[in-house]
């Protein structure tokens, strides 16, 4: 027969003579159905699209016939005639239902219109006609992943690998899920193995390099980030990548030069809006950076980094209405260090309502300096409403029952009942809700007191003479910029141990680094502090604390005590404002010395050293 014939030519690679073949067999039965589907497919192989779109008509006009159908959608998807391409497919399933092809390729096109739920269930039906189908269990663990339906997802990419294990997108596919779950050591090798098995897969270099920055790996990531751009240079998010992992290397010019290649090739991309403008407010070029943090926000208003880095800025500056606003982003959950957000609370947060008769919850956040800093707002927010309740973390309470209007202070604890109320707050919203500026920022020092009798416990403990001064130089370790602005060590403020008549009290808790010789002129009393009542009781009857950025600091302001703060050029906190050697929180108490060259302490510190003579000489 002519059809078995043409069959057998195409099957042996002989596809011209196929056609010829199936011309001759289709001039002798014009009404061969058969004949024209294969005569079709020797057209399509040898590039006669027309044709064969004309041969696969004829046999659908002859008689109701699937493979046609199947074809012909694979021509007008391969042409992007979609619509077209999803109806015959959709006629080869009706007319065979257990087609796996036909229902494999309508899932990848529904996939590519984002219909996921039916694409998903197209996948499902290839898989039930054809098992052993690896390429639909890949596909459809990607459409799971996508919607976060990760355990079914993994199912699908593992039984993907069992039918082929040299199936690289299930091996990428499935090192993500892993990744995502902090299973970096498998998402390692399932990454690898996808590059040994497609080494020009960007994709996959890509993550593998986001995995080893994780893994504290940086010199391997850039390698992998870089070898990402060089399979495929018109990536942005690629050179998005490599210019995050190169302005965490203080390597600023060249994260710029990727930064801004990335914004050249996806303008509208809102990360990379927003990460080249972290970049450039760390260069101290606010106005490019706000220009991009607004474009960013313009492009995607629900993006909270974009928000939360544009108000950084603006408090930065002073421009507190507007950054107050921007800064409420902080409680979204998709930050990278998001502030837990207190959803057991049964009232809700106040947002500025009279509270005439009301009672308001203060709930604790962020670290032990900020809650010190904006417990100055409750006082003036008692005289407006009934009862304050303020929970705090443990070390606060006793030095936090210190501040008057507060009726309750109740030690944190996390989905802990703190009672009724008619509304709760985080205490860094208070500025927004009270309207502060620069102008009213509620000033009165001091507002909290040391407890007299931890003054009277430490008191004997103390330097019973000479300018007493305490030294705390280093800050809490998890936060994100602590290697900038914690001393390296207590070696550090070496130059101060000359001075005579300076007795120096160390507050540090936690020291890293070189531990104080026996013969340093400093009393040491960090570890034996209870709380920040303790520590307040012995920051009260000194003379000066010189600190680093740090609750303490904080601590001595609100007690009304001199305090010299010592603060880093990269990432200086937004509470300290711009070039300015004061603050209006801590007024007439607080002096900043501000490092000039990111990492070099010594001239910030010789300059401490003079003040520090110029102030005892009197």
């Amino acid at each position: 027969m002519p059809e078995q014939q043409v069959a057998a030519l195409l099957a042996g690679g002989q596809i011209h003579q196929a056609l010829t073949a199936a011309a001759e067999g289709l001039a002798q039965q014009p009404d061969n159905a058969e004949l024209c589907n294969l005569a079709g497919i020797c057209a399509a192989l040898l590039g006669y699209g027309m044709q064969a779109e004309q041969l696969w008509q004829q046999a659908i006009a002859l008689v109701p016939h699937a493979q046609a159908h199947f074809n012909l959608g694979l021509l007008y998807a391969n042409a992007n005639r979609l619509d077209e391409a999803e109806r015959h497919y959709r006629c080869a399933i009706e007319l065979e239902p257990g087609n796996a092809p036909a229902h494999y390729n309508l899932a990848i096109l529904l996939a590519s219109r984002q219909c996921d739920e039916e694409a998903a269930n197209c996948y499902r039906q290839a898989i039930q006609a054809d098992p052993a189908n690896a390429a639909a269990h890949a596909n459809l663990g990607v459409l799971l992943a996508g919607r976060q339906q990760v355990e079914a997802a993994e199912q699908y990419y593992r039984q993907a690998l069992v039918l082929d294990p040299e199936h690289a997108a299930a091996h990428l596919g499935l090192g993500v899920l892993l990744a995502q779950r902090n299973q970096l050591a498998e998402a390692e090798q399932h990454y690898r193995q996808a590059i040994a098995l497609h080494p020009q897969s960007a994709e996959a270099h890509t993550n593998l390099g986001l995995l080893l920055e994780k893994l504290q790996q940086s010199e391997a990531a850039e390698q992998c980030h870089r070898t990402a751009l060089s399979c495929n240079a018109g990536h942005a998010e690629i050179h998005s990548n490599l210019a995050n992992l190169l302005a965490a290397q203080r390597r600023e010019e060249e994260a710029e030069q990727h930064y801004r290649r990335a914004l050249e090739l996806k303008p509208d991309d809102a990360i990379i809006c927003s990460n080249s403008g972290a970049l450039l407010a760390t260069l101290k070029r606010d106005e490019q950076a706000e220009q991009l943090f607004r474009q960013a926000i313009a492009l995607s208003p629900g993006y909270a980094l974009a928000h939360l880095n544009l108000a950084q800025l603006l408090l930065s500056q002073g421009r507190y209405r507007e950054g107050w606003v921007h800064y409420e982003a902080r409680y979204a959950a998709a930050l990278p260090d998001q502030v837990p957000f207190p959803s057991h609370l049964s009232c809700p947060q106040w947002r500025g309502e009279s509270l005439a008769g009301k009672s308001l919850l203060v709930w604790t956040e962020q670290g032990l300096g900020d809650e010190i800093q904006f417990c100055r707002f409750l006082p003036q927010l008692r005289s407006q409403c009934a009862r304050i309740t303020l929970v705090c973390k443990m070390p606060l309470v006793p030095l936090l029952e210190t501040l008057a209007g507060v009726d309750e202070v109740l030690a944190y604890e996390a989905g802990a009942d703190p009672g009724t109320h008619d509304y709760w707050t985080p205490p860094l919203s208070l500025p927004l809700h009270c309207a502060t500026t620069l102008e009213n920022i509620p000033d009165q020092l001091p507002y909290l007191h040391a407890l007299p009798e931890r003054i009277e416990r430490w008191a004997p403990r103390l330097p019973q003479s000479g300018f007493r001064v305490g030294l705390v130089w280093q800050g809490n370790i998890r936060h994100s910029n602590d290697s900038e602005r914690s001393l390296p060590g207590l070696e550090t403020l070496a130059p101060l141990w000359s001075i005579p008549g300076l007795s120096l009290v160390g507050l540090q808790k936690d020291a890293r680094g070189t531990a104080a010789s026996a013969d340093l002129p400093l009393l040491e009393l960090g570890e034996e502090l209870a709380d920040l009542a303790d520590t307040a009781a012995v920051v009260a009857q000194l003379d000066l604390l010189i600190s680093v950025d740090s609750a303490v600091a904080h601590l001595a302001g609100a007690l009304g005590k001199p305090c010299w703060l010592l603060l880093p050029a990269h990432k200086t906190d937004w509470r300290w404002l711009n070039a300015r050697g004061d603050t209006p929180w801590y007024p007439g108490v607080m002096r900043l010395f501000r490092q000039q060259q990111r990492g070099d302490w010594t001239p910030l510190i010789e300059q401490v050293r003079q003040a520090l003579l110029r102030e005892m000489a009197g």
